[in-house]
């Protein structure tokens, strides 16, 4: 099972890392020719420093030669501080996230987290703590992963519920089935929106267990909780993977690649002080893609069949992947705000802005999928905007090897239209978007011809 964070972290116990990376040593083991173009962070520059309080974006730059975003930043830059969004508040929802290691400072952090930048503080609610694996101080990478979860969505959605589950970590057997916690959450109805940082590769995941393959009882029995959530009307949000664009021999990573999923890529900001664009996003290079071995194309992806052929295509959408900042005290020698993010942020952050469109609709809106591409033709009216800069040439997790790839591979580039970086693109209005999303339900109605005013 792999757990996702933005610069190259170790994966947590077992986990397939969905995107999470810290600062450090982001390029070890890197097998792909290095991508051109502009980074936040140059592979090499990281180090997993600790800081007494957050750097602002001018030190960040100075310093460490990356940029680093606070939450009102990402506000900003996806339109949470306009009128129409702002009155959202994701009061009402509950977010269900899975975390494989549970760490004891988690209220604590997300506290000063939420004092530092003036968030309203938040309560999580713990279910099914039991799943979680044994806590270990010095395992940064799986505190820091839950910590970074848990700060997002709180960043997108301040009032919402947040729901912590444990989700067993056992290596080797872990992917090979839904995580339990999960699987309680959502036979107990937890909540709306499902918020999912891990994932692991197809490939990987048949070797498990032969049996899975397109149409197999296996496979419905892996998937029969996913079915469960979407008929119950709950929405699945997944991390795509940090794992770069995947051969299409390779398929793709689970459930991100689930059609009743949205799969969420990883993007590049390049914001100023006050969160305003400085150019156009372009792709993250780790963000993971691919072509589904085991799903066919959805209908709804019928309008991008040039690029998905007969497969189910991931990502759908993508979001930023950081640096972001966050506040981790689970280890006491090394407690302080610390850089993470890559599609574990991605995620979590497009999870909330889903908790906002279940507000203004005042009701659960289950797979946003077939919604997201009825407007791949008009995606400004949709409040998205294309990606059409970067390449997914980087394996962020060295430690983890993707399935293997064809002599001179080197991922997917973001393209004009949907392509297997960054799906459909990336928010730029979040208003349009919970507008479109909600069917034009927001509080007040808006139109959704001239949508987000």
């Amino acid at each position: 099972m792999a757990v996702a964070l933005c610069c190259v972290l170790p994966a947590a116990r077992g986990t397939a890392a969905a995107g999470t990376a810290s600062v450090a040593s982001r390029a070890a083991g890197t097998t792909r020719p290095p991508a051109s173009g502009n980074r936040s962070a140059p592979p090499g520059a990281w180090t997993d420093e600790v800081f007494p309080h957050p750097l602002d974006l001018a030190q960040c730059r100075d310093r460490l030669g990356t940029s680093c975003y606070t939450p009102h930043q990402l506000r900003t830059a996806y339109g949470l501080d306009q009128a129409a969004a702002k009155r959202l508040t994701g009061k009402g929802v509950t977010i269900v996230t899975g975390i494989g290691v549970i760490p004891p400072t988690l209220q604590h952090d997300v506290n000063v987290f939420s004092d530092r930048f003036r968030l309203p503080r938040t309560r999580l609610e713990f279910a099914f703590e039991e799943g979680a694996s044994p806590f270990d101080p010095h395992d940064h990478a799986a505190h820091r992963e839950a910590i970074l979860d848990v700060s997002a969505l709180h960043a997108m959605a301040p009032r919402a519920k947040i729901v912590v589950v444990g989700v067993p970590v056992i290596p080797g057997d872990l992917a090979a089935t839904l995580p339990e916690g999960y699987i309680k959450a959502i036979e107990q109805d937890a909540g709306d929106v499902l918020s999912m940082s891990w994932n692991d590769f197809e490939q990987h995941l048949q070797q498990i267990n032969p049996r899975i393959s397109q149409g197999s009882p296996a496979l419905a029995h892996l998937r029969r909780p996913l079915v469960e959530a979407a008929a119950r009307g709950i929405t699945m949000v997944a991390s795509s993977g940090d794992y770069g664009g995947l051969a299409p021999s390779a398929g793709a990573l689970w459930p991100a690649a689930d059609p009743l999923v949205t799969s969420v890529g990883g993007t590049d900001l390049d914001l100023d002080q006050y969160g305003h664009r400085r150019r156009p996003d372009i792709a993250w290079d780790a963000s993971t893609g691919g072509l589904s071995q085991w799903f066919p194309r959805p209908t709804y992806q019928k309008p991008v069949t040039n690029i998905v052929d007969g497969r189910r295509g991931e990502p759908d959408v993508s979001m930023s992947a950081g640096p972001f900042w966050v506040y981790d005290s689970a280890d006491p020698q090394q407690a302080g705000w610390q850089l993470a993010g890559g599609t574990s942020l991605s995620s979590p952050l497009f999870a909330g802005i889903a908790a906002l469109a279940d507000e203004a609709a005042g009701h659960r809106l289950g797979p946003l999928n077939p919604t997201l591409y009825r407007n791949v033709h008009d995606l400004k009216r949709a409040g998205l905007v294309d990606v059409t800069a970067g390449r997914s040439d980087r394996n962020a997790h060295p430690d983890r090897p993707a399935p293997p790839e064809p002599p001179g591979w080197r991922g997917y580039p973001a393209l004009p239209g949907y392509d297997l970086v960054t799906g459909l693109g990336t928010v730029r209005h979040s208003s349009r978007l919970i507008c479109t999303l909600s069917r034009g339900a927001m509080r007040p109605p808006c139109d959704l011809t001239h949508p987000g005013g």
